[in-house]
């Protein structure tokens, strides 16, 4: 049988323990460096919606593709995410013990980030993945709410969908304003006083390993390339 001073210091250990893993919230540098112009800065900002429980957040830094196969909308994020942290125990705290992120490989439209995530969390080394896609994004401004965009969506492919145009003589891209108006219930062009629109990094999908992996356990998706740099417009 035990000790009273045994139990005693057996509780304050798992006091100390869960004092030890509770996650802080974001700070002020974490949220200057929110985007999605890299794979590594995606999933720096997922990290800081995870950390914050910005569930809005969070699901902004999915793609199309899981939001498509894992929830439809964000009416019914919060059930993906209990099942995502289901999947991955400790996720959150995951998230915030983690190092930097390695990338194991990367081609033009998607990118594979390795974080090692240190014991004894769980009670050894383990590694999270991250498959990261880039996909197109499009958002504007008018003049009812010059302050935020008024509107905005994704697209797998913004010149597909005729958001971006191609101007050969310039070498550059322009935003379709009238493609975006039709977009918006027919907004008047001249209402519209700025535009932006391009490629953004997001999360395709994640699973946690017991050791590292490499990038020939991957193999490399076929896709057409195109640009990496966004096109804004005013």
């Amino acid at each position: 049988m035990g000790t009273p001073g045994g139990k005693t210091a057996g509780a304050l250990l798992a006091l100390g323990l869960a004092v030890g893993c509770r996650v802080p919230p974001p700070t002020v540098a974490q949220g200057l460096n929110y985007g999605f112009n890299s794979p590594e800065q995606a999933l720096a900002s997922f990290r800081t919606a995870f950390q914050g429980n910005l569930l809005d957040e969070e699901f902004r830094c999915f793609s199309i593709v899981w939001k498509d196969k894992n929830v439809g909308s964000i009416n019914y994020y919060s059930e993906a995410r209990d099942e995502l942290m289901r999947r991955v125990p400790k996720l959150r705290w995951a998230l915030h013990r983690a190092e930097d992120p390695e990338v194991i490989a990367r081609w033009d439209q998607d990118a594979l980030l390795q974080c090692r995530i240190p014991g004894p969390l769980w009670f050894k080394d383990r590694y999270l993945v991250f498959r990261m896609h880039r996909e197109g994004f499009w958002k504007g401004w008018t003049e009812a709410s010059p302050d935020k965009p008024t509107e905005g969506n994704t697209m797998p492919d913004p010149i597909a969908a005729n958001v971006l145009e191609y101007v050969e003589h310039d070498d550059r891209f322009r935003l379709n304003v009238d493609e975006f108006s039709y977009w918006t219930d027919d907004t008047a062009p001249e209402a519209i006083t700025a535009l932006q629109g391009g490629w953004q990094w997001k999360i395709q999908d994640l699973n946690v390993y017991d050791e590292p992996i490499s990038p020939e356990q991957f193999e490399e998706p076929v896709r057409l390339a195109v640009p990496a740099r966004p096109s804004v417009r005013r």
